[in-house]
């Protein structure tokens, strides 16, 4: 298990929000105690019948619970929006990158180190963004190291030589394989990852037997970033010039694939860990074992 540096949980709560109450929300008409035993007694949407939450919250990257979407982005709109700009754009310059990263993300001076900027001896050509503790974080598109995240357009994954837009595609229609090629095909063809995601959702039922309760779920996310990253050349590179630094999935919700406010078991992360290990052992490179366990 890797020793992960994270933050504590935030909370923007203050107390004359928490004792506002409206007539026309009558979701603020139940008491705090209540609501807490509502909540603890709820079964999360997108969990398999008989499976608990401790599988995960939701989280663009291979969502297992059923968080809101809209509590991962600001909106899907704006997302796709972006996401169209960066494929027409493509793949920004480590100059460019450098020069983003010289000012502010989310308002906050960033004091990141990066890896392959422009005038390096980087052979990927993609720049890896460090935070100030010297780990690599990814989770949004508008946030440094997106091409590690699931969710990118920019690099298709080609599975049994079939063609899907993203890892993420990949992995939702794997829930669903061999026994629905159907749901499968349908996850394939939409054009963005969040709808995939929505749509294996609504068939949670139809779900591959075992998916959460025998792990299936983490042995088909190694199988599929390892695809992803052995089937483009800079990919692979990139993720072999973070040497043996920290990877971290810094989704604030989801508390099984992220670090989820400093509460998460970080397996995304620790799954793009164990695959550098392996993408190192076919390339000969010796800095010594990276991978990290479960």
């Amino acid at each position: 298990m890797s020793s992960a540096v994270v933050s504590a949980p935030f909370t923007s709560t203050t107390p004359s929000e928490s004792r506002r109450r409206s007539l026309f929300k009558p979701s603020t008409w139940t008491s705090k105690k209540h609501k807490a035993e509502i909540h603890q007694g709820a079964q999360p949407a997108g969990l398999a019948p008989g499976i608990t939450a401790a599988g995960g919250a939701g989280d663009v990257d291979a969502v297992e619970g059923g968080a809101p979407l809209s509590s991962i982005v600001q909106s899907e709109a704006q997302q796709q929006q972006q996401q169209q700009q960066q494929e027409q754009l493509g793949e920004r310059t480590g100059e460019e990158e450098g020069k983003r990263l010289s000012s502010h993300v989310d308002g906050r001076e960033t004091n990141q180190s990066l890896i392959g900027a422009s005038g390096s001896n980087s052979g990927s050509g993609l720049t890896t963004v460090l935070d100030p503790l010297g780990r690599v974080v990814f989770f949004r598109q508008d946030l440094p190291n997106y091409h590690l995240s699931n969710s990118s357009l920019s690099y298709p994954v080609v599975y049994n030589s079939i063609r899907y837009p993203s890892a993420e595609h990949l992995f939702q229609a794997l829930k669903f394989l061999p026994d629905h090629p159907e749901i499968a095909s349908k996850i394939r063809r939409t054009k963005h990852p969040l709808d995939a995601i929505r749509l294996a959702r609504s068939n949670t039922a139809l779900m591959r037997p075992g998916w959460i309760s025998e792990g299936i779920n983490v042995r088909i996310m190694h199988h599929v970033v390892l695809a992803k990253f052995s089937q483009y050349s800079n990919l692979a590179e990139a993720l072999l010039e973070t040497e043996d630094r920290e990877i971290i999935n810094d989704t604030p919700s989801d508390v099984f694939w992220g670090i989820g406010g400093g509460r998460g078991r970080n397996v995304l992360g620790k799954t793009l860990m164990d695959v550098r290990e392996v993408l190192r052992t076919i390339s000969g490179l010796g800095w010594g074992s990276g991978a990290k366990t479960m």
